[in-house]
């Protein structure tokens, strides 16, 4: 028995001195850490938060999305980007392969993962830019593997500012992704910004619409200035252009 007692007062002492020293990795958080490149473990952890309307998500009800089509749209394209095959987004909008969609007409963008009868609706579409710059890599495939958001060409130090309002839940050095911000928007929605030269925010920091965030950078895995942005929906990643205004010259 004291041999015992012994044994388990050396194994608590071992957790703890790691713990402290670091050996032990930090609580990853959210689910979509880190896709590429080597693991690295976070030297933050998340800031849990419930935003208004996220306590739908947590109790089983539906939180649908709201689209507005713009010109050049197709069925495939807004499907693709929104983590949904062509046919379910037909279903959730009653069409059928012989409807032409119209600009300016809404689609219901649903969520596929809960089936409770309740449902929120998130109109999408009207987010501000984050930075001023081009599209240098679209969402989708690149190469042979995944872009899971776009890049805007910037200079170093731009300012990145939130293009919607929410609560910051990670502002840290994050693996390939460099220095990072994830903000929480609510109903399961989150946007990350990678690769910046400067965190302006803090975990836990409630920000609005076009407060500056971040300064555009070249930190972690990246070939030059840029910004990656990246929208995910309960994980899922989403293309950040149904998201945006349509023109990046309106900002506001």
């Amino acid at each position: 028995m004291r041999n015992k007692k012994r044994l388990l007062a050396l194994a608590a002492a071992v957790i703890m001195i790691t713990a402290a020293f670091g050996v032990l990795p930090a609580r990853a958080g959210i689910d979509e850490v880190i896709s590429d490149g080597a693991y690295q473990a976070p030297l933050a952890e998340e800031v849990k938060v419930t935003q208004p309307g996220e306590q739908a998500v947590k109790t089983g009800a539906r939180v649908e999305m709201e689209y507005k089509v713009r010109p050049g749209d197709t069925l495939w394209r807004i499907a693709a980007g929104s983590g949904l095959t062509v046919l379910q987004l037909a279903r959730a909008n009653n069409l059928d392969n012989s409807d032409i969609i119209l600009v300016g007409q809404t689609l219901i963008i649903p969520e596929t993962t809960t089936t409770a009868a309740k449902t929120d609706k998130v109109p999408i579409g009207d987010w501000a830019w984050p930075v001023t710059g081009p599209i240098t890599s679209s969402f989708g495939i690149r190469g042979d593997r995944p872009h899971k958001g776009i890049d805007i060409g910037a200079f170093t130090g731009d300012t990145v500012t939130a293009p919607e309002g929410g609560r910051v839940v990670w502002a840290a050095p994050r693996g390939t992704y460099g220095l990072t911000v994830i903000i929480d928007h609510g109903n399961g929605i989150r946007s990350l910004y990678a690769h910046c030269s400067k965190l302006l925010v803090h975990e836990g920091q409630q920000v609005n619409r076009r407060e500056p965030i971040a300064r555009v950078g070249n930190t972690g895995r990246s070939e030059g200035p840029h910004l990656h942005m990246e929208i995910l929906r309960q994980g899922i990643p989403l293309d950040p252009l149904m998201f945006l205004k349509e023109n990046l010259a309106d900002k506001a």
